[in-house]
């Protein structure tokens, strides 16, 4: 199974991405030497000065540097996870999960941390959701409190892009974005299963993973009836509009 990637995002994708076969758990192990190795590269290929913020370890985003330009005066945040050492920036860039990401908001949090958010988009061009970055610890801080303040944040700005980009039902919303993270937080403790899965998918959808690819298989046998069928009952399910369901399951199940 791919590893789990973590951010604030349109949860859904990375879930099913991570459902493609292999386990979850283990963190993010990236030396100080890769991530000097980055920025060099980032260097090279533009002539300018870069230097790091938030390392790959310091936050829920793990994974991702960001970095400020000094000759743009920008915030942008790199996902280093899949990053070799000695990659051009091309290479990089054909590679890795997501594309470069602007910081648009900068901002301190009630603990005195930075946080840097941006809106994320994979590489193949589809919208992630709006990450967020928090340059360091904050020394002394609550961390159940912080913990409970990214949590709620989270919830919130997956529950929003379900509800502005699919139509989702506030209520709806709000419970899909607590499965999600609920989802990513078992995940980072053991392997999940095909079971797991399953019954993911059905609280989602209203139909297990292999119910759902069985229905949609028919379409090419020329079934389209079933198919309105499933598509009108999961949007029910969501709170939503059979187009606006269609899209989601297209774009975040079925990868298409």
């Amino acid at each position: 199974m791919k590893k789990m990637l973590l951010g604030t995002l349109l949860v859904m994708s990375l879930i099913f991405a991570g459902c493609n076969g292999g386990g979850g758990g283990g963190g993010y192990d990236i030396s100080g030497s890769t991530v000097n190795s980055f920025v060099q590269m980032l260097e090279a290929h533009y002539g300018g000065d870069f230097s790091v913020v938030k390392g790959p370890s310091e936050s829920a985003s793990e994974g991702f540097v960001v970095v400020y330009d000094s000759w743009g005066r920008d915030y942008l945040a790199f996902d280093i996870y899949d990053y070799t050492p000695g990659q051009t920036l091309n290479q990089y860039l054909a590679s890795t999960e997501y594309q470069p990401i602007a910081i648009h908001d900068i901002y301190t949090s009630n603990w005195g941390e930075t946080m840097y958010v941006g809106n994320a988009y994979y590489r193949y061009g589809g919208y992630a959701g709006e990450f967020v970055f928090e340059e360091k610890e904050a020394v002394g801080k609550d961390l159940e409190k912080l913990g409970a303040f990214k949590e709620a944040y989270n919830v919130s700005k997956i529950a929003e892009g379900l509800s502005s980009e699919y139509g989702f039902s506030t209520d709806r919303a709000d419970q899909v974005a607590k499965m999600s993270l609920a989802w990513k937080k078992l995940s980072g403790t053991r392997e999940m299963t095909e079971g797991d899965t399953a019954q993911f998918t059905k609280e989602l959808i209203g139909k297990e993973l292999a119910d759902a690819q069985s229905i949609l298989k028919k379409v090419s046998e020329g079934d389209n009836e079933t198919y309105e069928q499933f598509i009108k009952d999961a949007a029910a399910f969501n709170g939503t509009y059979p187009e606006q369901i269609k899209d989601f399951i297209n774009t975040h199940i079925l990868n298409q």
